[in-house]
């Protein structure tokens, strides 16, 4: 997809969490390429407007939950969910299992 199609069809999204009733928003995102590489690459355009996208959202001030894959150094996987140090979680099939994570989330938030 477009990266400018992306980051405006996921803000007209983001809008729409504006509206009361609505309390909680759980977003996967990404880390921004373009700034992590210090401009080295910036033909990433999945991850930068996802980024973009989780930008806009904090700057509306919407309650929101972020899931961030991504891969360390050593080759090893790396999640970061908002949950304390002691919870545990496994590797999943995205396909399969992110809406139950996201129920995980929406079960478990405290607010």
């Amino acid at each position: 997809m477009d990266r400018d199609v992306e980051y405006s069809q996921s803000k007209n999204f983001a809008n729409v969490f504006k509206t009361p009733g609505v309390s909680h928003l759980i977003l996967s995102s990404l880390r921004t390429v373009t700034e992590e590489s210090e401009g080295r690459l910036t033909h990433v355009p999945h991850f930068d407007s996802k980024a973009r996208v989780e930008q806009y959202i904090r700057d509306l001030g919407i309650d929101c939950s972020y899931i961030l894959p991504g891969r360390a150094e050593d080759g090893s996987f790396q999640f970061f969910f908002p949950v304390g140090k002691q919870a545990k979680l496994s590797l999943f099939d995205a396909a399969q299992y992110t809406g139950h994570m996201a129920q995980f989330f929406v079960l478990s938030n405290k607010d």
